[in-house]
């Protein structure tokens, strides 16, 4: 992902900030409640990504992953 991608990303946690579902540094997480506005952001706007690294778990983080993950993000 490039800079200005990663920097969407940034913004919609500032949107979605709540417990479980932040961004600390380079590290984020998603709590379960927030997956589904999560994943229509990400549908909404990078249409061609194909997968983010990731770690899964649950409750209050569903998904966690770090800047480099995003960095790794891979397009068709």
């Amino acid at each position: 992902m490039y800079e200005d991608d990663i920097r969407k990303i940034d913004d919609w946690f500032k949107e979605y900030e709540s417990y479980g579902t932040y961004h600390v540094d380079d590290e984020y997480s998603v709590c379960e409640s927030d997956l589904e506005a999560f994943g229509d952001f990400l549908c909404d706007k990078f249409p061609d990504l194909v997968g983010i690294p990731c770690y899964f778990g649950k409750g209050d983080s569903a998904i966690w992953f770090f800047r480099k993950n995003l960095e790794e993000a891979r397009f068709y």
